[in-house]
């Protein structure tokens, strides 16, 4: 309760804050309104009860050795495919042998990992021991008081305070249950609605088609005519092609239209609605995930972004499935988990340049977990080289165009640095403040003038 009214009136802060910004009649300047804000925040968020709403990961339990050779050589097996992959696509560029063979190893790491937690469940499920260990045992989080152990029928989707408590007076939880048909009824309308946002009036708003979207449909269609430009090169302001082959299976499929460029953003932009769901249901339960896909699904950046056909929307689809499958990984500890959010981690390189803050984010969680959560490096090591193998071994062959000319990695973030206008003001922070001012603006008070990005 404490915590709550603490985020209540950090939010109230927080709009203050902003007002201020604008408003000399505010008292105090808009700053101190923040640093208050922010101080209320991370006090509420620390009295946020810590507690895993799923069922927590099994305790440690390998497979045999003959079981692990095998899965272990077809993972080894996956990394010598793709190096060879590589050395073909450095040589000549457009291999159609190289390309083929980078995906094969992929899946091959994908299958390897899945071949080791299959047998691994396999065998779990002919030792009842085990089961009911992993289900009288629950993973407690380092710091909290012991608890009393207790068998889960089914999975705990969602949790409430109860005021019910064990023999022991120990207070424990009631998890909070909606129906089948309801969960996927309110899905499935906040989809509906997601999609409505995203396509109504899809020709005038925005208006227009934008150079962005042009220059990449020009590069797609040369593809298409029959110039030879490598998927793990660049193009357009240094844009990874294979953005470009992604728009040339648009255009092959539904021709070379004015739908289909809005097709290429589209698509992304649904997607990523529809997979907030399980991420957030994996990590806070279904309320929660019902609340967030909503909020996602009628965001205003998130749907103007939607329709204008380029590739900025979607970095956030793919740093939402790389998080949703390396958490689920490391609760369920299984191989082809870690695997699939490595590769779909390294696939998001490939699209929008700011993919790049992902990958730091998802680093910057881990080592989160890694200091505060005793013994999560050593029961998730292997699979955490598993899922930054993955992501290597998707990235490497663009890591190779970036490395060799070092250009088209650089020269886009210098382009648009705001240390360029510091620079020019003589050394001055002035441009600093006056960009986070109006970032801070546009969530609630004014937007970007450009009606591409301010409907």
């Amino acid at each position: 309760m404490i915590g709550a009214l603490a985020l209540f009136v950090a939010a109230g802060l927080a709009v203050v804050g902003q007002r201020a910004l604008t408003d000399p009649r505010i008292p105090l300047d808009a700053w101190v309104w923040f640093g208050g804000a922010a101080v209320l925040a991370v006090y509420a968020l620390t009295r946020l009860p810590d507690k895993e709403p799923t069922e927590p990961m099994p305790p440690t339990r390998l497979p045999g050795r003959p079981i692990r050779i095998v899965s272990m050589l077809i993972m080894v097996l996956a990394v010598v495919a793709n190096g060879w992959a590589l050395s073909r696509l450095l040589r000549s560029g457009v291999d159609r042998l190289g390309l083929t063979g980078w995906a094969v190893s992929l899946g091959a790491l994908a299958i390897g990992g899945w071949l080791f937690g299959a047998l691994q469940k396999r065998l779990d499920n002919n030792n009842p021991a085990s089961e009911v260990v992993a289900k009288q045992e629950p993973l407690k989080p380092a710091g909290s008081e012991p608890t009393v152990p207790q068998v889960q029928s089914e999975p705990v989707l969602s949790s409430a305070p109860s005021p019910a408590s064990d023999a022991n007076n120990v207070p424990v939880e009631t998890p909070v249950r909606i129906p089948v048909w309801l969960e996927l009824t309110l899905v499935v309308a906040i989809a509906v609605l997601a999609i409505y946002l995203r396509v109504h009036r899809l020709e005038q708003m925005p208006p227009g088609i934008f150079v962005d979207e042009t220059n990449a449909a020009l590069d797609a269609i040369a593809i298409m005519e029959g110039r030879r430009d490598s998927p793990f090169g660049t193009g357009w302001f240094e844009t990874p092609t294979m953005y470009a082959y992604y728009l040339v299976g648009l255009f092959k499929v539904l021709g070379t239209t004015f739908v289909s460029l809005k097709v290429a953003s589209l698509l992304p932009g649904i997607l990523t609605v529809l997979l907030l769901y399980p991420l957030a249901r994996l990590m806070f339960g279904i309320p929660t995930a019902l609340v967030a896909t909503f909020l996602l699904a009628v965001s205003r950046w998130h749907f103007n972004m939607s329709r204008w056909g380029w590739n900025e929307v979607a970095p956030p689809l793919f740093q939402l499935g790389a998080t949703y499958f390396l958490l689920r990984g490391a609760r369920s500890r299984q191989m082809r988990d870690f695997a699939i959010g490595g590769i779909l981690l390294g696939l998001g390189m490939y699209t929008y340049l700011a993919s790049r803050l992902v990958v730091a984010v998802i680093l910057a969680y881990l080592v989160y977990r890694i200091v505060v959560e005793r013994g999560f490096l050593r029961k998730a090591w292997a699979g955490l080289i598993v899922f930054w193998l993955a992501y290597m071994m998707t990235f490497a062959p663009l890591a190779s165009t970036y490395i060799r000319n070092p250009f088209t990695f650089l020269n886009r973030s210098r382009q648009v640095s705001i240390f360029n206008d510091v620079e020019r003001a003589g050394g001055s922070y002035a441009p600093l403040w006056e960009n986070t001012k109006r970032h801070l603006l546009m969530f609630h008070v004014r937007g970007d003038n450009n009606p591409r990005h301010n409907l």
